[in-house]
């Protein structure tokens, strides 16, 4: 766990560092003034996982005994954002994605037993982000994120001499959660979107399945 959580903690530092060096590079050779306040909305796709925390415990549920009921793995998914920039170095965001994650199950009335099944996560996004590099060429941002999450499926699986277990999602509200991307221009219209969101957030109130979406995406910016 501790390697996983240095792993992205570098992962995130060398992201950053990055994005901040290719904005400064095009941004010094660019004579461009700051990109304009106004309207810009991005489409994305790229890879959905739990990549920040893996604080995913087992829990009992009787007469199924010790359970766990995980995310393992990564998936595609897609959203679109449109935001408003009321200063050139300041905006408000609001996303819509979506994914399927993979779900691990396992019993201890059924030992050594993995039965598997897909996850609909629908995130709504939220953020202020503040563009910490706004020129023409590149526009980096960090932001505080805020998301409300849907949860469309519930879940299912056969446990033999036992039963059916029942896995029950409640959709929720998250108040804790960042992104930050970076637009490199490629005309004066559009531009190249690289871009990280994670929200911190469960399958249901009693936290028996941790979700945590993490979005790593690529897409295209336009503005308008």
């Amino acid at each position: 766990w501790r390697w996983g959580m240095r792993a992205i903690r570098w992962s995130v530092l060398g992201f950053v560092a990055t994005s901040l060096f290719l904005g400064s590079s095009l941004a010094s050779a660019s004579d461009a003034a700051s990109s304009e306040t106004g309207w810009r909305g991005r489409f994305w796709l790229g890879t959905v996982g739990r990549y920040v925390l893996t604080d995913n415990e087992s829990y009992q549920s009787p007469p199924f005994g010790t359970v766990e009921t995980e995310v393992d793995g990564s998936a595609l998914g897609v959203g679109v954002d449109f935001e408003y920039k009321f200063l050139p170095w300041l905006g408000l965001d609001t996303a819509l994605a979506y994914t399927s994650l993979p779900v691990q199950f396992q019993s201890s009335a059924d030992p050594g037993v993995t039965q598997n099944a897909d996850f609909a996560v629908v995130p709504l996004f939220v953020s202020l982000n503040f563009h910490v590099v706004h020129k023409e060429k590149v526009d980096f941002w960090l932001g505080w994120q805020l998301a409300y999450v849907f949860y469309p499926d519930d879940l299912s699986f056969t446990v033999p001499g036992v039963g059916q277990f029942e896995y029950d999602s409640t959709s929720t509200f998250s108040p804790f959660g960042f992104c930050m991307g970076i637009d490199i221009g490629v005309s004066k219209v559009w531009a190249v979107d690289i871009a990280f969101r994670w929200q911190n957030a469960d399958g249901d109130p009693d936290g028996h399945m941790t979700i945590d979406p993490t979005f790593v995406t690529v897409g295209m910016t336009a503005k308008f």
